[in-house]
């Protein structure tokens, strides 16, 4: 007697060890053609659960007043944060490549005072570099000519 062919291998299952394929989708009824996208999520109403330790400020209209009596809402100005200016000057200087705050006469940096109107200061001190800058280019760009290659 011979045994017949060996029978032939399972079907995998989901409790076999080897994972089958992924259960398809859900089709979407043929009445409502094509799914549309997701609902956007619910946008956050102010009044709701969120609580900051800053009372309910006004919508800022970007005037003085305004600017006033949020600072007053938020605990008056003992809650302003301090700023040491030698450390805003020292950090901004840092961003500049090639030296520090003391650097040499012409080294391209601002010098340590601050502007008299007290507005723009970053941007006057950039400016003020790059016009060094472009004075020293155009002094190496002189050199340059005499030079013969």
């Amino acid at each position: 007697g011979g045994a017949g062919p060996p029978p032939p291998p399972p079907m995998p299952s989901r409790d076999s060890g080897a994972p089958g394929p992924p259960p398809p989708p859900p089709m979407p009824s043929r009445d409502s053609g094509a799914p549309g996208p997701p609902p956007p999520p619910p946008m956050p109403n102010r009044d709701s659960g969120y609580v900051s330790g800053v009372p309910n400020m006004p919508q800022p209209t970007g005037d003085r007043g305004d600017l006033l009596s949020g600072i007053k809402q938020a605990g008056g100005i003992g809650a302003l944060k301090k700023v040491d200016r030698s450390k805003v000057r020292d950090r901004s200087a840092a961003a500049v490549p090639g030296g520090a705050d003391t650097g040499p006469a012409g080294s391209g940096l601002p010098p340590a005072t601050t502007s008299a109107g007290g507005g723009g200061g970053l941007a006057d001190a950039l400016a003020e570099a790059l016009n060094k800058r472009k004075q020293k280019v155009g002094a190496s760009d002189d050199e340059a000519e005499e030079d013969d290659w």
